[in-house]
């Protein structure tokens, strides 16, 4: 029984002529330096350790490089990237969009409109890391001259400054959280987490505001209905104010004979 490692400096993934490689994909006779890999973030050479041995499979630096802490996250960042880009395809949420109209004196939101359903998403072509003006998505993918930008997170989400520059752009952006996977987590892992749809969420996408606007109008086409509901609720209110001031002058007339 192999006896599971915790120490950080354990890494699953290295850089094989430019392909991630998994610890697990590699035999004995990998073993050290032989595997050929290199360190996906620093490109230190790495040795391959404990295959079929006691411990956890793993790489490590061949020399200690302590500033070189991310190795393990940078390689499930890689690892995803090429999982994507080589299927062709991804799991696309349920865009769903709010909105909040003033009907008389109140406010009515609705924040469950769905615009389109999930689904599966095949594409023609994925881009890895192409600028896009000042910034740079994880990948661009493409399909009948459209784009669709996906970024990974596994240790950061998209920032405030690059989401506001996509939806300058609008071009329509997905996210993928894989920060909560096991660092030393396999391509098969990874492949699942991708396809996890709690994982996955909009940064932005083209057809939010037109629907923000669709739901707007659809709800002020119901004015009328609210309005009549506001006026019912205020007869309500009033008649029972009316029954109460009613009941307290029978009281006081009762007090009063007394």
């Amino acid at each position: 029984m192999k006896h599971q490692s915790k120490n950080s400096s354990h890494i699953p993934n290295g850089l094989y002529e430019g392909k991630i490689v998994h610890i697990s994909e590699l035999s004995e006779e990998h073993t050290g330096r032989r595997c050929g890999c290199y360190c996906p973030v620093c490109g230190t050479r790495m040795l391959a350790k404990s295959i079929n041995g006691k411990y956890t499979a793993h790489f490590a630096h061949e020399h200690n490089i302590s500033e070189c802490s991310l190795a393990a996250e940078t390689g499930i960042h890689l690892k995803a990237k090429e999982i994507i880009s080589e299927n062709l395809s991804l799991l696309l949420p349920t865009l769903v969009v709010g909105a909040s109209v003033t009907i008389g004196e109140l406010e009515y939101s609705d924040s469950c409109y769905v615009v389109k359903q999930k689904r599966n998403f095949l594409f023609e072509e994925a881009r890895i890391e192409e600028w896009r003006g000042s910034y740079r998505p994880d990948l661009v993918v493409m399909k009948g001259g459209r784009e669709l930008l996906v970024e990974i997170k596994v240790t950061h989400e998209v920032d405030d400054e690059k989401r506001a520059k996509i939806k300058k752009d609008r071009i329509s952006s997905l996210e993928i959280n894989l920060s909560k996977i096991d660092r030393m987590s396999t391509p098969k892992d990874i492949q699942s987490a991708v396809e996890v749809i709690d994982n996955l969420s909009w940064v932005f996408h083209s057809k939010t505001g037109e629907a923000h606007e669709e739901l707007k109008k659809n709800m002020l086409a119901n004015a009328n209905f609210y309005l009549e509901e506001q006026r019912q609720e205020r007869d309500d209110r009033n008649k029972r104010n009316r029954e109460a001031k009613a009941a307290r002058e029978i009281e006081r007339k009762k007090e009063k004979a007394l």
